[in-house]
């Protein structure tokens, strides 16, 4: 699985694509494939090392917390297969990337959810 990470705080030309294993989710979690994410000036703070004393100085950090995708796996929750979904991803970091598992209820009823056209 692709995702976007920085090893090092600074301009964008710290910003490189990377691999490992696609995220496993857990029991309250629902696996998202992303079709787009955001970039917001908390993260451009963030990567740029303004947000240091919260973020602290363990790297590779990596980016995104705002999601759009399709579920593929609803897992337990109230979503099924296929549904298309907006959410955050909390206060974990790393919606840049192919695939997140991100916690069903950041992703509730009353934002933009519908079906797959087809």
């Amino acid at each position: 699985m692709r995702f976007a990470a920085f090893d090092r705080y600074g301009p964008t030309d710290v910003l490189y694509e990377t691999t490992g294993p696609p995220p496993q989710e857990g029991p309250e979690e629902v696996l998202v494939r992303m079709r787009a994410v955001s970039v917001n000036s908390a993260e451009l703070a963030l990567r740029s090392g303004a947000m240091r004393p919260l973020s602290g100085r363990r790297f590779p950090k990596r980016l995104g917390t705002d999601l759009v995708g399709e579920i593929v796996d609803p897992g337990t929750s109230r979503f099924a297969t296929g549904d298309h979904v907006w959410g955050m991803f909390g206060r974990r970091m790393g919606s840049a990337a192919e695939y997140v598992a991100v916690d069903a209820d950041h992703v509730p009823d009353g934002w933009i959810r519908c079906k797959r056209h087809r």
